[in-house]
């Protein structure tokens, strides 16, 4: 039989009506088949179903998992060199308040670590946002007007740093810088430095 036959005929078959007499003959022949040996046929099939989906999925996880190892930072990574040579370069140029140091801490600790590219700028500038809270805080406290005001103008640019403006800062590390700097528009000291706790803790 040709193909193109093969082909008319079923689709005769397929097009004609079926009777109720046939349709319930089908029906307990397809039931017969699901009994007895068929199940245990059918959870044969199942369970090499999900060993199959399971042998799919484990590649697939691992290559997910391993993306998200490769994008964690969203610039990439450096070695231990490039996050201090980061870190020196931002140290030049983000401000300071009047006799403040940078502290200690700040470097590359681990000499064979790998780090988030871009993240020693912002690390910098976080350090240099808590030292200028410090700052205004103080020269609040002890009525030093000029100090104030250069440290709260400072806080004030804040949302034009790479601390605010980068990838590395999600929405709620922003809220935070927000409810810190709405403290400092307010001329609130208290307020202020307790918004702005979890990034100067």
């Amino acid at each position: 039989m040709s193909a193109s036959s093969f082909d008319h005929r079923l689709a005769g078959a397929l097009s004609r009506d079926v009777d109720t007499a046939t349709l319930d003959r089908l029906d307990r022949m397809v039931e017969s088949r699901l009994t007895g040996r068929s199940i245990s046929r059918r959870r044969g099939w199942r369970i090499a179903l999900v060993v199959a989906t399971i042998a799919i999925a484990i590649p697939l996880i691992g290559t997910a998992t391993a993306g998200i190892r490769d994008t964690e930072g969203p610039f990439g990574y450096v070695d231990a060199t490039g996050f201090q040579a980061e870190i020196d370069a931002a140290k030049e140029v983000v401000p300071l308040p009047a006799g403040a140091l940078w502290p200690a801490f700040l470097k590359a600790q681990d000499p064979n670590g790998g780090y988030s590219r871009n993240g020693g700028r912002f690390w910098v500038e976080q350090v240099a946002f808590c030292l200028w809270m410090d700052s205004w805080t103080a020269a609040v406290d002890t009525s030093d007007r000029a100090s104030a005001k250069v440290a709260r103008d400072t806080l004030l640019s804040v949302p034009t740093w790479t601390l605010y403006t980068s990838p590395f800062a999600d929405q709620s590390y922003r809220d935070v810088l927000d409810r810190s700097l709405a403290g400092v528009l307010a001329g609130d000291t208290t307020a202020a430095r307790d918004a702005s706790r979890p990034a100067c803790p």
